[in-house]
């Protein structure tokens, strides 16, 4: 008896141990993909051709590395993040930021779509802790120019690189179309006090 209980017990140890080793794992994996890092499908024609170029004809959709740690610090005007929609609090949406704090925002006053929709802001400054973003695909996006500036508070995180699908592994791509929206950046001369103008 105590032969087989010598010989179980290494045994007994090894599975603990494997247990122990199992459940870290599967802690440190949620830290993970709740705090540092996630991969967030593109879900959607908005980002389009930057992101999911062909989802509207054929479903696919393109995966981004999304890191989440410190996600609005050194923020900057083209980077593309996910974020909680304002108007929908159960969704997280993908955009890239067209506005920092303090710069302002003169919105495209029509959509170029059947319904030629007229947004409801004519000019706004970015206020503190907030963010202007805007889907690449303007005929087919909601975003700030309906429901205005982003809190950064709703921000999840900031797209590294595309992972998924492999022919389209890599940086995210900049945008391809000219933007229509026109901002005013919080820095440039135009906005300095005279002052300290030359």
């Amino acid at each position: 008896m105590s032969k087989l209980l010598h010989s179980i017990r290494p045994l007994a140890r090894s599975a603990s141990n494997f247990a122990l080793y199992g459940l870290v794992g599967f802690l440190a994996t949620g830290a993970l993909h709740d705090h540092v890092y996630e991969l967030h499908p593109v879900k959607g024609s908005s980002m389009s051709p930057a992101l999911s170029p062909t989802y509207h004809e054929t479903g696919a959709k393109d995966r981004l590395g999304v890191w989440k740690w410190l996600p609005c610090q050194s923020l900057r005007r083209g980077d593309v993040v996910v974020f909680w929609q304002p108007h929908n609090p159960e969704e997280q949406s993908v955009k890239r930021v067209v506005a920092l704090p303090g710069d302002t925002v003169y919105p495209m006053q029509k959509r170029g779509d059947e319904k030629a929709r007229v947004y409801p802001f004519k000019k706004v400054m970015v206020p503190y802790g907030h963010i202007w973003v805007e889907g690449d695909n303007w005929r087919k996006t909601v975003d700030s120019n309906d429901f205005g500036p982003i809190s950064m508070s709703l921000v999840v995180g900031r797209a590294a690189q595309i992972v998924w699908p492999y022919h389209r592994v890599g940086s995210i791509p900049e945008r391809r179309e000219k933007q229509r929206t026109r901002v005013v950046e919080a820095r440039e001369e135009a906005d300095m006090p005279i002052a300290l103008k030359d």
